[in-house]
């Protein structure tokens, strides 16, 4: 449970990061804002702060399971992949340009947080064995 409580933490850390970088931002940008940027904190809140505190709240031994650190580093990367292709698609917005990479960025980020997902129905069926068991 404590490391569910300290993951969910330092996503709600990077979440209040990239909402003050968007602020920051948004002082140098002459008026201009964009979507992406905006809503860039979303990621890092929902997907990390909100999924961990749900699963200490559900399944608070989940970190114990096999199979856990897997789902957490995949997931960690899905979200940091996901969260830097909202920046890099908001200051190209911002400028008026576009960039033929950036929705790789997007696809890799899904595919990362889909595998994730994977992982951690597997680590939750892991987990429910162990404690039957």
């Amino acid at each position: 449970m404590k490391k569910l409580l300290r993951a969910a933490i330092v996503y709600g850390v990077a979440a209040a990061l990239t909402f003050t970088f968007n602020q920051v931002y948004a002082l140098f940008a002459h008026g201009v804002a964009s979507l992406w940027m905006s809503n860039m904190y979303a990621a890092p809140l929902v997907l990390g702060t909100f999924l961990f505190l749900m699963l200490a709240a559900v399944m608070p031994r989940v970190a114990e399971a096999p199979g856990y650190r897997l789902f957490f580093n995949v997931h960690a990367s899905g979200v940091a992949v996901l969260t830097d292709a909202m920046g890099m698609q908001g200051v190209l917005d911002i400028a008026g340009g576009t960039s033929a990479i950036v929705p790789f960025f997007f696809y890799i980020g899904y595919g990362l947080l889909a595998l994730s997902a994977v992982l951690l129905v597997r680590t939750l069926w892991q987990a429910r064995r162990i404690r039957t068991a």
